[in-house]
């Protein structure tokens, strides 16, 4: 859980969805939530940039900010709007500087794919 830097509290919908409860919204899941279940969670370098909506667990989000690294890029990113201010994101995305270069170049909203393989389903 030490490298799980995106987390929200969530319940459970069915047994192949979630909502996320912090990040707003309702993701479907491989495996069925454990009995216990109370968080979703996803690495910062699990999540992924699309070119189109077509797949599940895919948003629009806007950047708040970034933070840069001689080598990586830290993305604070919010889901379904544009932020406020800096500190009003829901997910944290780490890039390699090449990465980021093709991503910046794009019109916000960019679309932002949480694989299913890549949540991971805690209990409290």
């Amino acid at each position: 859980m030490t490298q799980c830097q995106n987390l929200s509290r969530a319940y459970i919908i069915s047994p192949t969805e979630v909502e996320a409860t912090e990040w707003d919204c309702t993701l479907k899941v491989i495996e069925a939530p454990p009995q216990d279940f109370a968080y979703v969670g996803i690495r910062a370098h699990d999540l992924v940039f699309v070119s189109d909506n077509s797949q599940e667990n895919t948003f629009p989000v806007w950047l708040a900010h970034a933070v840069e690294t001689p080598d990586q890029i830290t993305l604070y990113l919010k889901i379904h709007s544009s932020p406020t201010d800096s500190n009003d994101w829901h997910l944290k995305a780490q890039l390699m500087r090449r990465q980021w270069q093709l991503i910046k170049a794009r019109q916000s909203p960019w679309l932002l794919h949480l694989n299913p393989s890549h949540l991971l389903l805690m209990s409290s």
